[in-house]
């Protein structure tokens, strides 16, 4: 006969389950119709202390959801400018050595290739694996430019997604809290109250799990573009900040631009220079992989363990997108225990 601690067991893990379950529906079958709303409801949030902080000032609702949203949008821009004239100024340095700089590789890379070629014969290897090496490379190169056309032919969708997320943060600024405040009241105090803790330990973790990316590429950015800077590179700043884009995609990082360069580097005979290279992703690399499970589990307020798991699992469940999904549902799933029940001291902070 089963004991009240046995039915209280059965049923908080059948509690568990459904929410996983859920959790899982919800990013395999609705996220994708919500994501603008998504992104404004998460810029809204953002913006919403400096929204609340003018009105305690003295302005309107409506005039300071204006003001929040062109002093947002002036800042990007300006933090824009300034990147892109840093990196013009090398882009132009560049463009004037860069006939200079295909002239050398070229030169180098047909003396490779006539050494490997010369490699091969003596060692008796059939010229046609040599053919279908660079059959391979053909068909990789052929594919990334697929890849290319196909995010070229979603941005009409991407700048639709954007307009929409514009126009829903306006309105989420301007209407946002009268209709929590009305939708919390229809409901009974208890249930109320407890949307209220969901609510503020979901937007609390997300915002902190966003807010730790946004820094560990940060940190990629300028520890690559200071790293460069070190050993002689003047192209740094560039470098960084497409370093820094690449570490947006899960496991490349830094990685995707310094190995190419280095293996460049090491048929033109400057192996230091490789060295150096690998040094700087070496360093680079370290600081964020220490960085990165307090930092996301400090933010989010999940343990360490757990938001190391929950990247793993996101990535295997959904792909590189799981690198985000996979904290943010942990995340959900963390607040919703909270609500429901006492979580176990592992999952806890």
């Amino acid at each position: 006969m089963a004991t009240p601690g046995m039915v209280a067991a059965i049923r908080r893990l059948a509690a568990w389950a459904l929410l996983i379950a859920l959790t899982y529906a919800f990013w395999k079958w609705l996220a994708v119709y919500l994501f603008p709303f998504g992104v404004a409801l998460l810029i809204a949030l953002t913006l919403e202390p400096v929204v609340e902080r003018l009105t305690q000032w003295g302005l309107s609702t409506v005039a300071a959801v204006w003001l929040t949203l062109l002093g947002g949008l002036l800042s990007a821009l300006i933090l824009l400018v300034g990147l892109v004239t840093v990196a013009a100024a090398e882009l132009a340095r560049l463009a004037g050595r860069l006939p200079a700089y295909l002239g050398h590789w070229q030169a180098a890379l047909n003396g490779t290739l006539k050494h490997v070629t010369a490699w091969r014969n003596g060692l008796g290897l059939d010229s046609s694996l040599f053919n279908a090496e660079f059959r391979s490379g053909a068909r990789l190169a052929e594919g990334l430019i697929r890849h290319l056309v196909v995010v070229a032919g979603q941005l009409p969708s991407s700048f639709m997604v954007m307009m929409v997320a514009g126009v829903a943060v306006f309105f989420i600024l301007r209407d946002g809290k009268p209709l929590r405040r009305r939708w919390f009241s229809a409901l009974p105090e208890e249930v109320g109250s407890r949307l209220l803790r969901l609510q503020a330990e979901v937007v609390t973790g997300t915002l902190g799990f966003l807010k730790a990316q946004l820094l560990l590429v940060t940190i990629t950015a300028v520890g690559t573009a200071v790293g460069l800077s070190l050993i002689g590179s003047r192209y740094a700043v560039i470098l960084g900040l497409v370093a820094g884009l690449l570490d947006l995609i899960p496991f490349l990082g830094p990685t995707a631009l310094i190995v190419p360069w280095s293996l460049l580097l090491v048929v033109l005979g400057d192996m230091l220079g490789a060295i150096k290279l690998l040094a700087v992703m070496m360093a680079v690399g370290l600081i964020r992989q220490t960085v990165e499970p307090r930092l996301v589990g400090g933010q989010t307020g999940l343990h360490p363990l757990l938001a190391l798991l929950s990247v793993y699992v996101g990535i295997r469940l959904f792909g590189p997108i799981g690198f985000v999904v996979g904290p943010i549902s942990a995340v959900m799933l963390k607040a919703e225990g909270n609500v429901l029940f006492d979580l176990p001291p592992l999952l806890r902070t």
